[in-house]
């Protein structure tokens, strides 16, 4: 009787280990099509660098993604008050919730944190530098 208690709760304290350790590499609920459904203009709100907030210059402020969905896996990148726009293609991974940007022959990997409602945010880190931005749909 014993030995079946132990065995029990030896059990029992093992599903508990394992079903913490799923919970803490939950990935976000994502809807990638958020971007694809309708054409959407989100707008830079705010972004970080090594958690530091960042103040946005007045042209930053301006600064819009342009997605298209009869152009699914590109969008455009309106910087043009600062005096940029370029555009870029993205491949989304939906096990990982990892989106590849790219530019060129350049790839960036992004980290989607948030793809929500009006929230679209993502991380990713270049030298050790890790940046975080935040737009918002108009």
């Amino acid at each position: 009787m014993k030995k079946t208690y132990n065995l029990i709760l030896i059990l029992f304290v093992f599903l508990c280990a394992c079903k913490k350790k799923q919970e803490s590499v939950m990935i976000p609920n994502i809807d990638i099509s958020i971007f694809t459904k309708t054409p959407s203009v989100w707008y830079l709100k705010s972004y970080s660098l090594q958690n530091v907030p960042q103040t946005l210059s007045e042209c930053e402020r301006k600064t819009k993604v342009n997605f298209k969905p009869n152009n699914l896996g590109s969008y455009e990148y309106d910087a043009s008050e600062c005096g940029t726009i370029r555009n870029f293609s993205w491949i989304y991974e939906e096990t990982t919730k990892k989106m590849t940007i790219l530019e060129g022959s350049s790839a960036t990997e992004v980290i989607l944190t948030t793809l929500k409602d009006n929230v679209w945010e993502y991380e990713y880190q270049v030298n050790n530098l890790i940046y975080k931005f935040r737009f918002e749909k108009q």
